[in-house]
């Protein structure tokens, strides 16, 4: 865009919408909750830094709720070499 143009908001992109979750009578309270961080993450792309801050936990808290719900798209593989220093670099 040039200098002298300012876009006005009709032409700026609208940011994606939050999916809506519905949850039936009778879910368990950690079902709902894991179906709200996996949406959360899935949201911001699997970016857990942004999805912990939405959430109000701790990246270290994500972790190990994905540990829990034993989703290996998003948790990290400790290395045959490095062990837990090598989750620390990354």
């Amino acid at each position: 865009m040039e200098d002298d143009q300012a876009a006005t908001a009709s032409e700026l992109p609208k940011p994606a919408e939050p999916p809506e979750l519905r949850f039936g009578v009778g879910i368990s309270l950690a079902e709902a909750q894991r179906e709200i961080v996996m949406a959360t993450l899935d949201h911001f792309g699997g970016d857990k830094r942004r999805a912990a801050r939405v959430l109000g936990i701790s990246l270290k808290t994500l972790y190990n709720r994905l540990g829990v719900y034993g989703d290996t798209r998003h948790v990290r593989r400790r290395s045959a070499l490095g062990g837990a220093a090598a989750l620390k670099r990354l």
